[in-house]
């Protein structure tokens, strides 16, 4: 018989971090609106986690006049020492996309912050699309925020989450499926 037993977090705590910073104050630093609908992400910025993902899927939404804003919390110092500090990486193809959709103003990276939790608190939800990640600890910390969840069908995420019932899942990498489950979150 063998039992598997997740890494959990400690809620109470996590909650009292989210507190240490008021989320106006949040909102303010970074330009947003009361009638934006604030996507968030926390991980480090590397071609596992899927970030582009989430850009490609916000495009047609932001096309349609869908008042959004995507924050990613994390850097790419991980990239940049695997790169070696060759221009080309995942973190500068992600703002070059940024560009060449015309969405620079809604896409925010926040550069490593030493507490995430206060960033769940300006979340109106938290997409996911990370690939192979065994037990997201992110996941946990959203459901602690009691946030909506739209995740990949990969990895632990599938032990997690119950699509349509403590979250909405879809299938690895297909950005109209992340679109549309965006877009009834928004409706």
């Amino acid at each position: 018989n063998v039992s598997v037993v997740y890494n959990g977090i400690n809620y109470k705590d996590f909650i009292s971090e989210q507190e240490t910073l008021d989320r106006n104050i949040l909102r303010k630093k970074y330009s947003i609106q009361d009638k934006d609908f604030v996507i968030g992400y926390v991980s480090r910025i590397k071609n596992q986690k899927r970030q582009k993902v989430i850009i490609e899927s916000v495009v047609p939404l932001i096309k349609k006049g869908f008042n959004i804003k995507v924050i990613f919390v994390g850097d790419d110092s991980v990239t940049r020492e695997v790169i070696g500090g060759k221009e080309s990486n995942y973190f500068s193809e992600l703002k070059e996309l940024c560009i060449n959709k015309n969405i620079v103003d809604n896409i925010i990276f926040t550069g490593h912050q030493k507490n995430t939790a206060p960033y769940y608190s300006i979340f109106d939800c938290f997409v996911f699309p990370a690939i192979n990640d065994s037990n997201p600890r992110v996941i946990l910390e959203a459901m602690t925020s009691k946030i909506p969840i739209i995740a990949n069908k990969s990895g632990g995420v599938t032990n997690m989450l119950e699509d349509g019932e403590f979250g909405l899942l879809c299938d690895v990498d297909n950005i109209s499926d992340f679109t549309k489950k965006i877009k009834i979150l928004l409706i």
